[in-house]
């Protein structure tokens, strides 16, 4: 049956409208990906299986599995198998890796470890048990050390741990194996090519696709995608996107509830989250059993029950300290350590956003940054502006490719840095924009004091038996003083 259109989950509602038409119709698609954010993924499912399967008959003729690659199998075997009832019959197979590849070994170590930290230690084991399969590993290998480190540990966010070695002596206990066998999305592929018997539907959840991969356009031509994925970047289109998200997770709740929270509380509520649907979800629930049969949760609830759960982005502490604010870059700077950033990582940071500034500063001091001016807004700084920008930093790559070659001729290049680049990627011009304004109130000789500020505090923390947090004090202490001058 050919599909609709993919869909973003913004527009899901008039999705499940039209959905419900096709199955009285009997032209509705029976396979499904739903994709994205776990959060809203596992939402959107909800919604097709109310539609699908409601009530109790869920019960008999809705079956779902673990989304191993080894459960592929079943799970087709399932869903090309007749019910015992008439009617209809719904097979998922949840929060699938068969998208996966073994270049996203750091993704199995991240999801096993995070599910671990839950205490769901059969669906942790189970992600491991795949990793090692798709690598061709053992649980003996992990005993050995070359083993362990064919994992990927140095790519992902997690280290090597006890939580893994539980996990593996949890698969023996339990009897779990690696996965093995022939490829799932092939076999995939050739069942959805087959087709599925009448009135049977398969749905695949995932947080994590690959466009270009066969499968993916299998789905898009023989199925229905659904797009649950979020922007993660900082722009206004991006923020205002991810308030949205979590706006209307907040509202399904309350209304199931019978609860009502104010836009201040739902404002110090993100603050304290950032964007993460799994944890505002969490503490949402926390703070509807927090204020029990009272109706309207207000921020004072917000802020007595629940913990800064969001690292702050690095650059929120960079750009506090060069705007001169002392205030919120200590704010930010203990954030980032209670985050577990490292001082040394968090003044590297700093460096770098320093070394840009300068970089800008020579621009602006130099006759190519003669057509800037603080106060033109960004579709003039992008159409007049940029384009001197993009000629500047060419020249500098020919500059440095020229100075490589005499200084190594014939010999093997590395790949070159873009640090001293204004814009990396020129694309993407707003970030460029908002550098300029905070360079252009910043002088030369600041911005090399600073420097040479970060230098001194880095020397203390490697050789001073000073505290860390004592040290990164002295820093934004002298660099925020400095620019307050300016």
């Amino acid at each position: 049956m050919k599909s609709m259109p993919s869909v973003s989950h913004k527009n899901i509602e008039e999705f499940l409208t039209r959905f419900e038409k096709m199955l009285e119709e009997g032209t509705a698609p029976s396979t499904f990906l739903i994709y994205g954010e776990e959060a809203l993924y596992k939402s959107v499912l909800e919604r097709v299986l109310e539609i699908l399967v409601p009530g109790e008959n869920r019960n008999f003729m809705y079956e779902p599995f673990e989304g191993l690659n080894e459960n592929v199998g079943e799970a087709l075997r399932s869903v090309n198998t007749y019910a015992l009832l008439q009617g209809r019959k719904v097979v998922s197979l949840l929060d699938s890796r068969i998208f996966y590849s073994k270049q996203d070994t750091a993704k199995f170590l991240e999801k096993a470890h995070a599910a671990h930290a839950r205490g769901e230690f059969g669906k942790a084991a189970g992600t491991v048990m795949s990793l090692l399969g798709m690598l061709n590993l053992s649980m003996d290998d992990m005993a050995e050390k070359g083993g362990r480190a064919k994992l990927g540990f140095e790519k992902s966010a997690v280290d090597d741990g006890e939580w893994l070695d539980e996990l593996i002596a949890f698969s023996r206990e339990h009897r779990l194996a690696p996965g093995q066998g022939s490829d799932p999305a092939a076999v995939f592929i050739d069942a959805m090519k087959n087709g599925l018997p009448g009135n049977h539907f398969l749905i695949v959840t995932t947080d994590t696709v690959d466009k270009r991969k066969r499968l993916f356009k299998c789905f898009l031509e023989m199925g229905q995608v659904i797009d649950c994925s979020v922007p993660k970047g900082d722009r206004k289109a991006d923020r205002t996107e991810q308030e949205a998200v979590l706006r209307g997770l907040l509202d399904a709740v309350l209304e199931a509830e019978g609860k009502t929270m104010s836009r201040q509380a739902f404002a110090t509520m993100v603050e304290l989250t950032g964007f993460d649907p799994r944890t505002f979800s969490n503490d949402l629930a926390k703070l509807v059993d927090y204020v029990g049969a009272r109706r309207e949760i207000g921020p004072q609830d917000v802020e007595a029950l629940l913990r800064r759960t969001r690292s702050d982005p690095i650059y929120s502490f960079t750009n506090a300290l060069t705007d001169a604010d002392a205030e919120q870059a200590f704010f930010y700077m203990r954030s980032l350590l209670g985050a577990d950033y490292h001082p040394l990582q968090i003044l590297a940071a700093l460096a770098n956003h320093l070394r840009k500034l300068l970089v800008i500063r020579d621009f602006l001091d130099n006759a190519a940054g003669v057509s800037y001016d603080a106060a033109m807004p960004f579709n003039f700084f992008r159409s007049n502006v940029m384009p001197r920008v993009e000629q500047h930093d060419q020249m500098l790559k020919t500059r440095l490719e020229s100075w490589r070659e005499q200084l190594s001729p014939g010999g093997r290049k590395k790949k070159m840095s873009t640090d001293l680049l204004i814009a990396p990627n020129p694309r993407n011009a707003f970030p460029v924009y908002k550098l300029f304004q905070k360079a252009h109130g910043i002088t030369l000789e600041g911005i090399v004091r600073s420097l040479a500020y970060v230098r001194e505090a880095d020397g203390m923390l490697k050789s001073s038996r000073q505290s860390a947090e004592a040290i990164l004090d002295w820093a934004v202490v002298r660099i925020s003083t400095l620019f307050r001058a300016r």
